[in-house]
Order: C-alpha cells, then structure tokens, then sequence
C-alpha cells in the first residue's frame, strides 16, 4: 500500500467516494493537512478519472521566469494541436472539446523549475511511416515546438529547455508513483534555493481547460508562427483545488 504522512491515497480514495458523514473525518483547520488531502484529491483525478496518455516533463533552463514558463506551456499546447489538425483525417477544424487536455504541476529545483504534465489526447493523429509510434510523434512535435518557442522568451534563453515523455501503462501503480513524483514537493514551504520565495505550487499548477483559452483549432485558417499566436493565458490569481474534478 502506498502511504502518506496523514492519511494513505486509498483510505483517501474510500472515505472521499463514500458518505457525507464519511467525508466529515477530513475536516481540519490544519492548513498544512488541508493542502495534503488536496493534494491526494488531485491525485485521485489524475489516477482515476483524467483518461491521460502521456506523461510529458518540461525542464525550463537557468533561472527562468515562471510568467513565461506558464506563458510557453499553453502555447506548446496550442502549436502541438495545430500540428495535430495535420495528422487528422477527414476533419478540418479541432473543437475545444476535441483539443488536448493538460495538467502541469511545477516543480522547482535549485535554479530552475520544470513542469510534470499530464496530456491527454481527445483525437489520436494518424502516424505516417515516418515515426516509430504514436509516442514517437509526440516527441519529435514537443522538442521541435519547444525549442522554436524557447527563443521566444527572454529568461528561457539562459539554459536549453528539455522535455520528455512517457507513455502510460495500464499498471496503476506506475500511474501513482508518477503522480506522487510530480508531486514531492507539495506541503514544502519555499527555501533559499527556491527562484521565487514567493512561489506557491499549488497556485502555479496549470489546468488547461480552466486556465487556457481552449479556441478552436483550424487547419488552414489558424496561425502557427508564435508571433501570431493569440493570448491564451488566463489564468486566475487565486484557485481551490479541492472542488477540482473532470
């Protein structure tokens, strides 16, 4: 069983899924067991409920800005749609319910943060000889969009931004140990190794279908040059989580 310091992801999983009554033994005043059983709740939707497929890890270089780094992500988004509506048969346009839909937890290391997304895919593309597997493509069009939109943030250009990505597998376990991974450090208050002492990881998780402006996508009419690209950040300033569902 994986175990937390509060309460296990299971015990979690059985009391959240139960009774109201039930669901009256998390309450607490506890800011700090609060942010846990958020915490385990957004591990519950990514576990059970968001039908993800790939795992994607954003490394951002030396000291970046997190403004650009949110900034760069919803337009790696968009750009990996627009490439997407090419690989389409027999459709013209992408819908916003028919777009990619991503989770992204931040993560900050010494000077620099990286991004743990979740990614799923609505529509799969159909993959010409050119690539090995569907994973294959998602790699090659995230490393050949990021790298195009990296010089287009000026705190970026100070380290080479990475992404990998791995496929998930029916094993949930392997499901949990990402999720927990991509959440470490979570419940952490900020250090003097941190960019910002300001930031706040549960404030800085990217949501995209609340924060980014999910406009259709079309194959001919949509722009793909970045400068073209039209605002789609909207992030609030504030969130709850706790009511977070999909």
């Amino acid at each position: 069983m994986i175990k937390d310091r509060y309460i296990s992801f299971e015990d979690y999983e059985e009391i959240s899924g139960s009774t109201y009554k039930e669901q009256l033994k998390l309450k607490t005043n506890s800011s700090r067991i609060n942010q846990h059983y958020i915490r385990q709740h957004l591990g519950n939707v990514i576990v059970n409920t968001f039908q993800w497929q790939y795992w994607v890890v954003v490394t951002f270089g030396y000291k970046p800005d997190a403004s650009e780094c949110e900034d760069c992500l919803s337009k790696l988004a968009y750009r990996l749609d627009r490439r997407l509506i090419k690989q389409v048969k027999d459709r013209v346009c992408l819908y916003p319910e028919d777009r990619t839909e991503w989770i992204c937890i931040p993560e900050v290391q010494n000077v620099g943060i990286h991004y743990n997304c979740f990614v799923k895919f609505n529509v799969s593309p159909c993959i010409g000889n050119g690539y090995e597997s569907e994973k294959h493509w998602v790699e090659v069009a995230l490393k050949n969009n990021l790298e195009t939109l990296s010089s287009h943030f000026p705190s970026l250009g100070r380290g080479k931004p990475t992404v990998f990505v791995r496929e998930r597998t029916r094993d949930r376990t392997e499901s949990l140990k990402q999720f927990f991974y991509s959440a470490k450090e979570f419940q952490r208050g900020v250090s003097h190794n941190d960019i910002d002492p300001s930031f706040d990881r549960f404030e800085r998780i990217l949501i995209s279908r609340e924060h980014w402006k999910n406009i259709p996508i079309h194959r001919h009419r949509t722009p793909n040059k970045v400068e073209h690209i039209p605002p789609l950040f909207d992030k609030e300033t504030e969130q709850d989580l706790s009511k977070f569902t999909v």
